[in-house]
Formats: structure tokens, sequence, C-alpha cells
């Protein structure tokens, strides 16, 4: 018997791989030569006998870069249009769903089909880095961090909170719930869900407790507030209204005047830093000697 080796046979698909390489490396000398070459043959369908290196067939065309393969900077795939053509398109019946435009805009399509629950893109970063990000220049102005937290305009957080650096504007449509709210602050009774600042400087708010603080009635400085409350004394009593300073208060009798002696016909009300006195008076401008004089009195200043 010979000992010589028994010669390798080239299938079918490995020649016509072959003669599309030879053709292309023709193509490319004739442009640097100035000679023309008859047009490329078709590019040989894949299939799972005959797959070319780093190419996977799973039912249609799949690229998989082994670990270790190829360098961290080297992209697993590489289009180039030179400028002149859209670079991808993605399409479902004709329907384009993805394409990436020539000068690297990206367009996501969701059908119309697709159900209101299924978003029409997704993008999961596996909690370990930031998940989305636009950027103008090079400068990241827009994106959503790895714990959903998301920051937007050169004064934005990370965190999730929010800053416009514009004029802001919520418009609800007239086909929302006439009980329902056009927004929401929830701050889980933890923190103010509401501020106004002039120059970083609060000068309204909306307390957790519900309280508003701020001008009132175009009286006082910023953080002022207004304080509804009553009292019951003899002759001469203060009003309870736990205010730090006043600045204004006004008190009404919350009972029939009378012009017997010693019963109360009108009252006076005076300020000292946060103490706010009430005094009854009789009909002939002497103090009134009631033993149940009953105000009601709206308080103004800082808390």
């Amino acid at each position: 018997m010979s000992n010589q080796p028994k010669p390798k046979t080239i299938s079918q698909k490995d020649r016509e791989w072959l003669a599309w390489l030879i053709a292309v490396a023709l193509i490319v000398v004739g442009t640097v030569l100035g000679v023309t070459f008859p047009q490329l043959p078709p590019i040989p369908s894949i299939t799972a006998q005959s797959v070319p290196a780093g190419f996977t067939n799973l039912g249609g065309l799949h690229l998989a870069i082994p670990t270790g393969a190829a360098a961290t900077a080297t992209p697993a795939l590489l289009v180039n249009s030179a400028s002149v053509s859209q670079i991808a398109s993605f399409q479902d019946s004709d329907t384009e769903l993805l394409g990436i435009r020539d000068g690297g805009g990206v367009i996501v399509s969701a059908p119309t089909a697709q159900a209101t629950s299924v978003p029409g893109l997704i993008v999961d970063s596996s909690g370990k880095n930031v998940a989305a990000e636009v950027r103008i220049a090079s400068t990241p102005v827009w994106y959503v961090n790895s714990s959903g937290g998301w920051y937007a305009g050169g004064n934005g957080y990370s965190d999730g909170r929010l800053t416009l650096a514009n004029v802001g504007m919520v418009a609800a449509p007239t086909s929302v719930a006439t009980a329902t709210p056009a927004w929401v602050v929830d701050s889980a009774a933890v923190s103010n869900p509401f501020e106004v600042r002039a120059a970083s400087t609060p000068v309204f708010a909306v307390q957790k407790d519900g309280d508003v603080v701020g001008k009132v009635l175009g009286f006082g400085t910023a953080g002022e507030v207004a304080v509804a409350a009553t009292a019951s004394f003899t002759t001469t009593g203060t009003v309870a209204h736990g205010l730090t300073t006043v600045t204004w208060a006004v008190c009404t009798l919350a009972q029939d005047a009378d012009d017997d002696s010693g019963d109360t016909a009108s009252i006076s009300v005076s300020i000292s830093t946060n103490v706010v006195t009430v005094k009854a008076w009789q009909d002939d401008a002497t103090a009134a000697t009631d033993t149940d004089v009953d105000v009601n009195c709206l308080v103004i200043g800082t808390p």
C-alpha cells in the first residue's frame, strides 16, 4: 500500500467562497490599476455545513467573537458606507424597525401592532454602568444611570432629581379625568414637597404638613405665614399663634357687642415682636370687665 497522504478535496461551498474572495481582490487591484473586471459573483450562503470563522448559524446570521480573539477596542462588526448611503436597515415585511442613517442617526420604529405594555426600546445594562447617554460635542447632557436615576441639563442630578434650565410647563390633556391632578408631588412626608427660590433663597414653600410658607397679602418679607387663631380672656388677653415674629394681626369679636355697663363693645389689637395683645373696651372707651371675651384673629409673621 502507498504511504502517500490522501489528497484533500475542496467542498463546493469552499470553492464559492474562494472564488468570491479572489474576485474581491481582483476588483481592488483593478481599481488601483484602472482595469475593469466583471461584477462580483453572488456571496455564498452561510449554512451550518459551511460557516466561516467567527460566525454561528442560528437560523439567521449571528456574529460571535470568541473571548480574547479581538482587542477591546476592536469592533465585532464594522460597516462603512463611505457617507454615500444608509449604513444599515433592519426590516420586517419591508417595514423598517431599526435604521442607522448616514451620519450616525438611529431610528427605532415600534409597530402599531405591538402591545401597549411592550416597550419599543429596551436597554439592559445589568446594573453595572450607565444604561443610556446623550452627548453634545462629547459632553453628556442626558443619561440614565445604573440605579435608574436620570440626569438632564447642566444642573441636573444623577440621583433622580431634575433641574430645568429653562421654562417648565405641565399641560394636562382634556382627556384626563377631573379628579386626576395634572402634577403630583409625593415627598413621603420626609421633606417639603414644593419650594420656590429667588437667587437660591426660598420665597415660597409647601411644607410636608401642608402649611404654606410665603408672602401673604403683600405684607412682610419672604418666608411669612398666616395663622388663624382664637382667644378667650377678661379685659386683656394674648393670642396664641406659634410664630417667632409677628408683622401684622387683625382680630374681631366672636360675640355680640353690648353697651351694658362693664360689657364689651369693641376691642383693640397691639403687637410687640411676637406677642399679640387684645384689649376689650366698653362703649365709653373704658376697659370692659367681661369675664368671657371671645375673639377670632388672623396673624401674619415668620415661623
